[in-house]
């Protein structure tokens, strides 16, 4: 029996596939041109609930339609018992439609069945890679508040590498189970009914003029429009192969100064920017070097050592002021920027060194959270606006494709050596 099969009782030779499937133009991805923050940005969406539910209406309509042709095919056999089709012309036109529609249903169930598992497979695959790219986004975050500029671009490049394995494994599983994903054949009633010969017009479901068995027409209000995939990191293609474009398709980035580009988070409270800033990771349009870009403190916004803050500001060429354009950046350790021990401005800014396992000499403001999120700063002011102010100019700055990538971030309280 079909419901056998498409409930998983039966395992055997069984055709579940009637009719050709089509072929699809696809494009792979070279992950090797994003960065953690575009990956995560790409499966941080995934394991919608309303998309698990989907899979789960597939899963049901399989086993309803399977029922349903066992129970037609049983009474099938016990109509022709009564009614001949070999001793009555009718009988014999009634039963080249019931057996249509028999052969149909059949092939609807075993392709909502397999449906159903394909996209079990897919959302499996995409919640493993987000459970896996997760981590590594916050990783990133706080890689300049455990770590010296020397080894910030080595950290950077290991969570990238991690990041692209995990991204290459989930679209590889994903295109693997994409080819459980049946589509069947077309079934219009209405042909049947002219066959019979029935004059009666079949009503019009689909909302285009048409005729009989085609489904309803998209319900209004759902959005057609594509979703654009986040960009890649200036400079890199893509798409993996050439192929033909499509709708849709992530599209190169040119490195530009004004470009999205990688870039690490630098939080307040660290020495090389005292007031938060962004480090440019080195790449096209940037050369071999990081650069720190230190965040121009906004008006009324205090903070640990403003006045810092505000020649940094000046320097950074007022990079609030345009959301995503990158100002001219210090490299770090040069004149003009913080560097470990040195001079800015004529200011000399001393790092003590404090011995671990002793009670702290100098002890940090009460009641301020470590944990730095746009979304939900628990610290009184000043402190809590300059984060906030931080993790919004950060997000702008990094990933202005997106409202929702903020930065969830750590203070810095280790000091280089």
């Amino acid at each position: 029996m079909v419901s056998d099969v498409v409930r998983g009782r039966f395992i055997g030779p069984v055709q579940t596939v009637f009719t050709p499937q089509p072929d699809f133009i696809a494009f792979c991805t070279d992950w090797n041109s994003y960065d953690v923050p575009r990956m995560w940005d790409s499966v941080r969406n995934e394991d919608d609930p309303e998309a698990w539910k989907q899979m789960l209406g597939w899963e049901r309509l399989g086993q309803l339609l399977a029922d349903h042709h066992d129970r037609l095919a049983t009474l099938r056999n016990e109509l022709v018992e009564v009614w001949d089709p070999q001793r009555s012309k009718s009988a014999g036109m009634f039963m080249q439609v019931l057996d249509r529609l028999i052969y149909v249903m059949r092939e609807n169930a075993y392709s909502s069945a397999s449906t159903a598992r394909g996209l079990d497979g897919v959302l499996q695959a995409l919640k493993a890679a987000k459970e896996k790219v997760g981590p590594l986004k916050e990783k990133w975050d706080n890689v300049t508040t455990d770590w010296v500029p020397e080894w910030w671009d080595g950290a950077a490049d290991e969570l990238n590498n991690e990041a692209r394995q995990t991204m290459t494994q989930a679209e590889s599983a994903v295109e693997d189970y994409r080819r459980r994903i049946v589509i069947p054949e077309k079934y219009d009633f209405g042909d049947d009914r002219d066959r019979l010969g029935d004059p009666t017009p079949v009503p019009d479901t689909t909302g285009t003029g048409g005729t009989g068995g085609r489904g309803p027409s998209r319900p209004s209000g759902v959005s057609t429009a594509p979703v654009n995939p986040p960009p890649p990191v200036p400079g890199y293609d893509p798409v993996l192969i050439p192929g033909p474009d499509l709708q849709g398709m992530p599209q190169p980035v040119p490195a530009v100064p004004g470009s999205p580009i990688s870039v690490l988070p630098v939080p307040p409270g660290s020495p090389y920017a005292p007031n938060g800033g962004a480090y440019i990771l080195p790449g096209p349009g940037v050369g071999r070097g990081g650069w720190i870009a230190p965040m121009p403190m906004p008006a009324g916004v205090g903070g640990t050592n403003s006045a810092t803050g505000a020649a940094a500001g000046a320097r950074a060429g007022g990079m609030g002021a345009a959301a995503g354009m990158m100002p001219f950046a210090t490299p770090a350790g040069a004149p003009g920027q913080q560097g470990r021990g040195g001079q800015r401005d004529g200011r000399r800014d001393e790092i003590w060194k404090v011995a671990k396992g002793v009670p702290p000499v100098i002890e940090g403001t009460p009641g301020r959270s470590r944990t730095v999120d746009a979304d939900a700063v628990t610290d009184g002011p000043p402190l809590a606006a300059q984060d906030a102010a931080f993790a919004d100019w950060f997000a702008k700055v990094a990933t202005p494709w997106s409202d929702g990538l903020k930065v969830s971030i750590t203070r810095r309280s280790d000091q280089p050596t």
